[in-house]
């Protein structure tokens, strides 16, 4: 009689679990930006959210190989996230340690789940070429673009007179994803 009551309880519990998941799973959104036409893509990484492709930028930088690669998007709820690595996974790290990123490596492509924003670095070599994530939070108070205090620049490329943007008091600077 124990034993029954202890695998009706067990499956009840796991049933609940499985309706927490699946809830925060519903829950969540994903936005990616596409990527400005002409812009150089990292041939490196390939980044998926969610199912969602994300475009992954390459930076070239004075540090290391100098070779990094980036990628950002928004989201809210728990994700799930792909990156396809050609380097090797094999003393894959994933920094700063405080979120505690464990990923799931299968050959070529590491998976783990995100439930709050978060800056990352993805190394599989160490601090060379490694992949920057930047996972933000969805936009919920975006400025309007006819407000006298707002510098906008709208989706796309920008070229700023003499490449500087200069801001007064009290002024914000938008800067909107995508092409």
């Amino acid at each position: 009689m124990k034993s029954i009551m202890e695998t009706s309880l067990k499956r009840i519990v796991h049933l609940l679990l499985l309706a927490a998941l699946s809830i925060l799973t519903v829950n969540a959104k994903v936005i990616s930006y596409p990527a400005p036409k002409g812009e150089t893509l990292s041939s490196d990484y390939m980044v998926e959210v969610d199912g969602v492709s994300v475009p992954v930028y390459m930076a070239k930088t004075q540090h290391h190989d100098k070779k990094y690669s980036i990628a950002y998007f928004d989201f809210s709820g728990t994700v799930t996230v792909k990156i396809k690595s050609k380097l090797s996974l094999g003393h894959l790290n994933i920094l700063p340690d405080k979120y505690a990123i464990h990923p799931s490596v299968n050959k070529d492509i590491a998976t783990f789940h995100l439930n709050e924003p978060c800056d990352i670095s993805f190394e599989p070599d160490g601090c060379n070429s490694p992949l920057i994530l930047f996972c933000n939070e969805l936009e919920t108070d975006i400025p309007s673009k006819n407000d006298p205090n707002v510098i906008y620049f709208g989706p796309g490329e920008h070229n700023p007179e003499n490449g500087l943007i200069r801001l007064g008091s009290n002024q914000t600077l938008y800067l909107a994803g995508g092409r």
